[in-house]
């Protein structure tokens, strides 16, 4: 998102920069329950929808972006807490366990993250073992 917002800066200036964070901030909740819904159905949460999934991450993102008005450090926990109340929500949504809730949220940025260490290692010949 940041550099899709400072190409925009670059290329449209100020206006570019805003329409590119807006339409980010539009698209991005949709992707992730898209991706949280995948991660519900590889682990076998039997969900009930996509729309489920949306309502609950939609309901869960807006209850804790109060925390972010704390100076400092409202994002951070902001963050811990959406993760807390999104994984206990979709648990109960989707009447899946607690566990299939988490892998279901965080099987995605896991596998991001081991693919771009992936393309560190391999990009920088690091070599393991």
């Amino acid at each position: 998102e940041a550099a899709t917002t400072l190409g925009a800066f670059v290329a449209f200036g100020i206006p570019g920069a805003l329409l590119s964070t807006l339409a980010s901030m539009a698209v991005m909740p949709f992707l992730y329950a898209i991706l949280t819904h995948l991660g519900l159905m590889t682990c076998g949460a039997q969900p009930r929808g996509y729309v489920t999934t949306l309502v609950v991450l939609l309901y869960t993102y807006a209850a804790a972006m109060i925390l972010h008005l704390i100076p400092l450090i409202g994002v951070i926990v902001g963050l811990g807490w959406f993760l807390v109340i999104y994984i206990a929500a979709l648990a109960e949504a989707h009447d899946c366990g607690i566990g299939k809730a988490v892998i279901a949220v965080l099987i995605w940025p896991f596998l991001l993250c081991c693919c771009f260490f992936m393309l560190i290692f391999f990009y920088t010949g690091v070599r393991v073992g």
